[in-house]
């Protein structure tokens, strides 16, 4: 994560120098290049952090039986007796 944060910095500065910009507007684009590297590490801190805290989905529940699967079973039981 922190290289993925590095990385952007340093593409932000380097877009900027591309782009025109000169030394101060290219260190202002690398430090929002920064600012964005550090979004992403804090959000995804508290992504992790609220997947530990959660209970568990729906999803992670054992499943239920399913309605239509238990009324054939109950309808050939039904034809077998």
């Amino acid at each position: 994560m922190i290289a993925s944060a590095a990385l952007l910095t340093v593409y932000s500065f380097l877009a900027g120098r591309r782009g025109g910009l000169g030394p101060i507007g290219s260190l202002v684009s690398a430090a929002l290049g920064a600012l964005l590297g550090l979004l992403v590490i804090a959000l995804k801190a508290s992504l992790c952090s609220a997947k530990l805290m959660r209970k568990p989905c729906s999803s992670q529940l054992p499943r239920q039986p399913d309605c239509a699967a238990s009324l054939s079973a109950r309808h050939r039981t039904a034809d077998q007796a």
